[in-house]
């Protein structure tokens, strides 16, 4: 059995690995060290890898990166990813541009904008926009949903304003 970061080959490998506080072994997808296109498997493991899409039941990442998450749990450490859609997920020295999960927690972790129905923050964590059934923890919202309409109206008017400028120039 392995863990995410006991076999330091470069490349792709099928492997059993046991949940850190689990006691059954499950079959994986191990990737280590290498750039993929697409990774999908039951349980898939990134360490220190980079992939565009990555779907699994379970999806455990360690100094990685990702563009696009889809998996029911997603355990994130010292790893970034564009978009993360899970049912839980937790990030710990992770940045994330949207994260969409019914539990998500951070811990020293950012994203832009953060959707849960259940949200806890924790040392430091920070999100610009956070759409939310609950929160606890150290909450830091610079923009809650209130304020990011009143900003999306502004931003739309200015908008329309610069070009109607643009427009105009042009005549």
């Amino acid at each position: 059995m392995s863990t995410p970061s006991d076999n330091k080959q470069p490349g792709v490998e099928e492997t059993t690995w046991k949940q850190p506080a689990g006691n059954v072994p499950t079959d994986a997808t191990k990737a280590t060290q290498v750039e993929l296109e697409n990774v999908e498997g039951e349980t898939v493991l990134l360490d220190q890898s980079s992939a565009e899409h990555v779907r699994g039941d379970r999806v455990t990442m360690k100094m990685s990166k990702a563009s696009s998450i889809e998996a029911s749990s997603v355990q994130m450490e010292k790893s970034a990813a564009v978009s993360v859609e899970a049912d839980r997920a937790a990030m710990q020295e992770c940045a994330a541009v949207h994260v969409d999960a019914n539990h998500l927690r951070m811990v020293k972790s950012e994203t832009i904008f953060a959707q849960s129905n259940e949200l806890i923050m924790e040392d430091g964590s920070q999100a610009i926009l956070i759409i939310t059934g609950g929160l606890t923890g150290e909450a830091k919202a610079l923009i809650r949903a209130p304020a990011a309409a009143v900003i999306g109206a502004l931003f739309a008017v200015l908008a329309a304003i610069m070009f109607a400028i643009i427009q105009g120039s042009r005549k």
